[in-house]
């Protein structure tokens, strides 16, 4: 996790360097959403009942693991899944009035806390319910709080991998934070120039991309 957050720094640093105001603040709030996402008393009864009324015909196709998630979908119950919404709200409301009383335009995280892990490391459930949780816990909070998000690369890790700057911004502000975004990239380049042609992209192929 530190490699990531210190290309992020090292990105924000740049960005602070071009006259970007940059400063740190403490927001538990992500933590305790992340949390609360990760408890599934949202998440999973909603997916499944998604699942159930949309999209049927997918259920059986699932990977094992993924279906073993699921199963426990149908045991929370309707008051905790009820709790968990008025909770999920009550902390989104905390966080945009911080945001409009504090002007912060933006919050910014790595997308990525971790290098992403072979396949070969996820076979067994916990190791996958390990790794998704990490995988999972920069983007997270920003879908129970209602905020919109935009992820943009930030450069390469220790293992040679994508690092992504998340930047989220208040409820309805897509215009705005697509706009930000856009000011952002024009300070550090585009996905090319952070990341450079992927290894398995031929000359052609890279050729197009810059097109």
């Amino acid at each position: 996790m530190g490699i990531e957050l210190n290309v992020v720094e090292d990105t924000l640093a740049e960005l602070r360097a071009a006259g970007a105001t940059v400063i740190e603040i403490d927001m538990p709030e992500l933590d305790e959403a992340g949390e609360r996402y990760f408890d599934g008393q949202i998440v999973q009864p909603e997916f499944l009942g998604f699942l159930e009324r949309d999209l049927p015909e997918w259920i059986p196709l699932l990977h094992p693991i993924a279906g073993k998630r699921l199963g426990a979908a149908g045991d929370v119950r309707a008051l905790d899944y009820l709790a968990a919404l008025h909770e999920r709200r009550r902390l989104s409301a905390v966080v945009h009035a911080r945001l409009a009383s504090e002007r912060i335009d933006l919050l910014a995280t790595p997308t990525l806390p971790i290098a992403p892990p072979p396949l070969a490391a996820l076979s067994r459930l916990g190791a996958y319910r390990d790794a998704n949780r990490l995988m999972l816990s920069g983007t997270c909070p920003a879908s129970m709080l209602d905020l919109c998000a935009i992820s943009l690369p930030a450069g390469l890790d220790g293992e040679g991998m994508p690092a992504g700057l998340q930047l989220m911004g208040r409820a309805g502000a897509d215009l705005a934070v697509l706009a930000q975004a856009a000011a952002v990239e024009s300070v550090l380049g585009t996905h090319l120039t952070r990341l450079g042609t992927p290894p398995r992209v031929g000359a052609s192929s890279s050729a197009e991309l810059r097109e």
